[in-house]
């Protein structure tokens, strides 16, 4: 599949990048390591712990403003039952959440759950932003022009069929 991040993994990193650039000085973000492959006594040492499966990717803690929550998921993944069982929960308790899958979609949750947050003005993001859409735009070209060509593939086997 063709993706803009080549893993959730990029996709968290260019976030926490993004993040660092315009959120307020008095700001927190925080990951909470709940995923990957570890061997079964990395995950029950964790769950001793206090780490939760389906915890979401970050949590952002900014003065003033409910607590955000943010599960991020490449297009096509979706979260899992866990990671909306505490998404719902984190709403019932007041928090703000969303599923984002792209650094668009983290500063329009940001701007759009509460309009008070000030974003830092910084070139560096809207460039991150822009490169972001450009490279959808070739995505989403790459992705017309295999479907394209799989069509054509299979118009010229139903005519050979005829």
């Amino acid at each position: 599949m063709i993706r803009v991040y080549a893993s959730e993994v990029d996709l968290q990193k260019t976030v926490i990048k993004y993040l660092d650039l315009v959120l307020p000085s008095q700001s927190l973000v925080h990951h909470s390591p709940n995923e990957g492959n570890h061997k079964i006594q990395y995950f029950h040492k964790q769950k001793l712990m206090g780490v939760m499966k389906g915890f979401p990717d970050l949590m952002i803690l900014l003065p003033n403003t409910k607590p955000m929550f943010v599960e991020l998921k490449q297009p096509g993944n979706y979260p899992t039952e866990q990671q909306r069982d505490v998404g719902s929960l984190l709403v019932d308790l007041g928090c703000e959440y969303a599923v984002c899958r792209s650094v668009q979609d983290v500063r329009a949750f940001l701007e759009g759950v509460q309009p008070g947050i000030e974003l830092k003005d910084n070139g560096y993001a809207r460039a991150m932003i822009q490169a972001e859409q450009t490279y959808e735009r070739e995505v989403d070209a790459k992705k017309n022009e295999i479907r394209q060509r799989k069509r054509a593939k299979t118009r010229r086997a139903a005519v050979g069929l005829s």
